[in-house]
C-alpha cells in the first residue's frame, strides 16, 4: 500500500522539516495574536472614554444611553471574545505541533469512511453507514507518520451540527482531502469546497467512482472494462457542473480532482476477494491518490505547515475586520443623518421662535384690544363711579385672561411636540433605512427621543394668572382715587367739560393699566416661550441629539480603527507567507522588491510592485499553485484611486475619496462574488474603506 522506498524516506524527512516550520509558523501566529491582544486593548480604551462621554453627556432619555452602551460592552465583549478563541485555537495547534494533520471532508455517503478504512486496513464496519450519520465526532488514526481526521459528512439532511463539527476540524488540519463522487455533484458540496478553501486550506482532490461489487456478476463486469467508469469526457463532464456551483462561491476556482474506486481498492486487503487482488488494486487507481498524497507532504509539507499557522490567524481576522467596516460604515452613516437632523432642528428651532413671538404678540395685542373697547365702554358708564376699581377689576376678571393664556400656552406647546415629533419620525425612518445600530446593537429610535417631559401645567396656569390678576392692588388704589378726585372736580368746572375731563382720566388709566398688563404678559410669556419651549424642548434635544451624534461618531471611529489596525496585520501576514511561498520556489529575493501585500485565502492574492518590477515567467505561475489563489500585480503609482482600480479593474473616475481619503466610493452595478473579493483585495491594500 505504501510507496517506493525512496519516498518513504522522503516524507520522514520532510516530515522532520514540518515540525521545524511548524515552530516558526507558531511564533508567527503568537506574535500576531499579542499585535491583535494590543489593538483590541486600545480599542476597548477607547470605547472607555465613549462611555465616559456618554455619562458625562446628561442624555435626558436614558434608554439611548443604555443602548449605545450596549452596542459598546457587545463590541468589546465580541472582540475578547474573538481574541480567546484565537488564543484557545493556538493553543491547541501548539499542542498538536508535532503532527502534520490531514482531514477527509465531503457530504455523506461520498467514501469517506471507505478510504479511512483502506489506510487504517480497517474490517469495514464502517463503510456504508454515512447515511445513518454514524460519523458524529472527529475519528483520529495515523497513516504513513500522518494524523488523518474523519469529519462528519457534510450536506446531510439537519446535519449543521456535523458541519460545524467538520469545519472545525478541518480548520485544524493541513491539508484536507476533498472527496466528490460519480453521481450528481450538489450545490452545497461547492460552497463547502469554497469555505474550506477561504480557511487557506490546501485541497487534493478525490473523485470516487461508484459501481456495485457485490457477486461474481458485478465483479466480471467491472474487470471486463474497468475504464469505463473513468472515461475522461464523463469525469470532465461531472466536474465541469461541479465547477458551475463553485463560481457562484469562488469564480474560477478549478480545483483538481484525482480519480478512484475507493471500494475496488478496500475490496483488495479483503481475504475473500485475495484472488482478485491484483485486478481490484489496479483497476481501483487508488495509487496514484497514495502517491498525491505523500507527494503533497513531501514536496510542500513545510510550507503547507507555516500557511496553517498563518491563515489560522488570518481568517477570523479578516472576518472581524469586515464586520467593523461594515457596522463602522452604518455608524458613519448614522452620524451624518443625525447630523443633518440636528441642523434641520436648529433651523426649525429658528422657524418656530420667529412664528411663536410672533404668534403671542398676535394673541396678546388682540386680547388687550378687545380689553381697551371694554375699558372705553366702562370709562362711558363709570366715569363718575367711587365704586369704578373694584367694578373694572371684576370686569377684567370676568375676562378669564388666565384661561386665554393658558390656551396660547396649550397651542404653542402642542406646535412645538409636533415639530419635534416630525423631525425625530424622519429620523426614526432613515435610521431605520440605514440599519444603524442592527441585531443587538439596534437602537430603537421610539426609545431614543423621549418627548413625554415632566411639564407642570398647573404652575403654568398660576403664572398666568398672576400677569392679568397680578399684585396691583396698589395700581387700583391709585385708578380709585383719580376716580375720586374727578368727582370733586365735577362741582368745580361746568358738568360737560367735568365729564369729559372723566371720561378721558379713566380711559387713560385704563389704557395706562392695559399697557402695563399687556408688557407684563409679553414678557413673561416671551420668557416662558424661550425658557420652557426653545430651552427646555428644543435644545434639550438638541444636546441629546449632539451627545448621540458624538456616541455613534466615537464608536464609527474606534471600530474603523481597529479594522485598519487589523487589516495591517493580515498584510504583514500576507506578506510573511509570500515570503515562505517564494523561498519554497527559491526566489526568497523576490520579497524585496515587493513593496505590498493584499491576500484573500483561498481566492486571490495582489502584489503591489514598483513598475520596473521584473521576476522570472515561472515564479508567479508557481505562486498560484502553491498558494492555491490567483495572483496578480498592481503597479504602484503612488496615487490611491489610481491602484484600486487597477485591483477592482475600473475607470478610476468610477471612484472617489472622501474623509481625507479613509473612505473611497466606486461605482459597481454587478456585486456579485467576483467583484466582492476585488473590492476586498482594494480595500486591504489601500487601508481605504471602500463602499458602493
Amino acid at each position: 500500500m505504501s510507496g517506493p522506498a525512496a519516498d518513504t524516506f522522503d516524507l520522514e524527512k520532510a516530515l522532520k522539516d514540518c515540525r521545524v516550520a511548524a515552530r516558526r509558523g507558531l511564533e508567527i501566529a503568537k506574535g500576531n495574536l499579542q499585535e491583535m491582544s494590543l489593538a483590541v486593548d486600545r480599542a476597548s480604551s477607547h470605547l472607555s472614554d465613549c462611555f465616559e462621554f456618554l455619562s458625562a453627556a446628561k442624555v435626558s432619555s436614558p434608554e439611548v444611553v443604555k443602548r449605545l452602551k450596549s452596542q459598546m460592552a457587545e463590541l468589546v465583549k465580541d472582540l475578547r471574545g474573538q481574541r480567546h478563541l484565537m488564543s484557545q485555537d493556538l493553543a491547541e495547534r501548539g499542542r498538536r505541533l508535532d503532527r502534520f494533520s490531514i482531514s477527509l471532508f465531503g457530504r455523506t455517503m461520498v467514501g469517506k469512511s471507505t478510504l479511512m478504512e483502506i489506510l487504517t486496513r480497517g474490517d469495514g464496519k464502517s463503510i456504508g453507514l454515512g447515511a445513518q450519520r454514524t460519523t458524529r465526532d472527529v475519528r483520529v488514526y495515523h497513516w504513513q507518520g500522518l494524523e488523518v481526521t474523519d469529519v462528519p459528512g457534510v450536506a446531510a439532511f439537519e446535519g449543521q451540527a456535523d458541519e460545524a463539527i467538520a469545519f472545525k476540524a478541518a480548520a485544524q488540519a493541513d491539508l484536507i482531502l476533498f472527496l466528490l463522487s460519480d453521481d450528481a455533484p450538489q450545490p452545497v458540496e461547492a460552497e463547502c469546497l469554497a469555505q474550506v478553501c477561504r480557511l487557506g486550506k490546501p485541497v487534493l482532490g478525490i473523485c470516487n467512482v461508484k459501481a456495485a461489487l457485490s457477486d461474481e456478476a458485478e465483479l466480471r463486469l467491472f474487470f471486463r472494462n474497468p475504464d469505463r467508469l473513468f472515461n475522461e469526457k464523463r469525469i470532465e463532464g461531472l466536474l465541469n457542473q461541479f465547477y458551475l456551483f463553485v463560481d457562484r462561491h469562488i469564480p474560477g476556482l478549478r480545483q483538481p480532482f484525482k480519480v478512484t474506486h475507493l471500494l475496488a481498492r478496500y475490496l483488495a486487503d479483503q481475504p475473500e476477494y485475495e484472488k482478485y487482488r491484483d485486478n481490484l488494486l489496479k483497476a481501483s487507481r487508488f495509487e496514484v491518490i497514495e502517491q498525491s498524497i505523500i507527494n503533497e507532504v513531501a514536496g510542500n509539507g513545510k510550507f503547507m505547515r507555516i500557511k496553517s499557522f498563518i491563515d489560522s490567524s488570518v481568517y477570523p481576522m479578516m472576518n472581524i475586520t469586515d464586520s467593523l467596516f461594515e457596522f463602522s460604515s452604518q455608524n458613519v452613516t448614522s452620524f451624518k443623518v443625525l447630523n443633518n437632523k440636528r441642523f434641520q432642528l436648529i433651523a426649525e428651532k429658528k422657524k418656530f421662535e420667529k412664528f411663536g413671538n410672533s404668534h403671542l404678540e398676535k394673541v396678546i395685542v388682540k386680547t388687550m384690544e378687545s380689553l381697551r373697547e371694554e375699558g372705553w365702554d366702562f370709562a362711558e358708564v363709570h366715569y363718575d363711579d367711587p365704586q369704578a376699581g373694584q367694578k373694572w377689576t371684576e370686569l377684567v376678571a370676568s375676562q378669564d385672561l388666565s384661561q386665554k393664556m393658558e390656551i396660547l400656552q396649550k397651542q404653542l406647546f402642542q406646535r412645538c411636540q409636533a415639530t419635534l415629533n416630525e423631525v425625530t419620525r424622519e429620523l426614526a425612518a432613515e435610521l431605520k433605512f440605514v440599519s444603524v445600530l442592527a441585531s443587538k446593537s439596534y437602537i430603537s429610535t421610539e426609545s431614543v427621543f423621549n418627548f413625554k417631559r415632566a411639564w407642570n401645567w398647573g404652575a403654568v396656569i398660576a403664572t398666568i394668572g398672576a400677569f392679568a390678576l397680578s399684585s396691583n392692588p396698589v395700581g387700583w388704589v391709585v385708578g380709585a382715587l383719580a376716580v375720586v378726585s374727578g368727582l370733586v372736580s365735577l362741582f368745580l368746572d361746568d358738568k360737560s367739560v367735568k365729564v369729559d375731563r372723566a371720561k378721558k382720566s379713566l380711559r387713560e388709566q385704563i389704557s395706562d393699566y392695559i399697557d402695563k398688563i399687556e408688557i407684563n404678559i409679553k414678557k413673561k410669556l416671551k420668557k416662558w416661550l424661550k425658557d420652557e419651549l426653545l430651552i427646555g424642548q428644543f435644545d434639550e434635544l438638541l444636546k441629546d441629539f449632539e451627545a448621540i451624534e458624538q456616541s455613534v461618531a466615537n464608536l464609527a471611529e474606534a471600530q474603523r480603527f481597529l479594522a485598519w489596525t487589523l487589516n495591517n496585520r493580515q498584510k504583514i501576514l500576507g506578506r510573511s507567507l509570500v515570503k515562505e511561498a517564494l523561498g519554497q520556489l527559491g526566489a526568497v529575493g523576490v520579497i524585496e522588491r515587493i513593496i505590498d501585500v493584499a491576500r484573500i485565502p483561498g481566492v486571490a492574492v495582489i502584489l503591489l510592485v514598483k513598475p520596473d518590477f521584473q521576476v522570472s515567467p515561472e515564479i508567479l505561475p508557481g505562486l498560484a499553485k502553491l498558494l492555491g489563489e490567483r495572483v496578480s500585480l498592481v503597479i504602484d503609482t503612488k496615487k490611491p484611486l489610481s491602484v484600486m482600480a487597477q485591483v477592482i479593474g475600473c475607470d478610476p473616475g468610477d471612484l472617489s475619496l472622501e474623509d481625507n481619503g479613509r473612505v473611497a466610493r466606486v461605482a459597481v452595478r454587478d456585486l456579485n462574488s467576483a467583484t466582492k473579493a476585488r473590492l476586498k483585495l482594494a480595500q486591504q491594500l489601500t487601508g481605504a474603506q471602500i463602499l458602493r
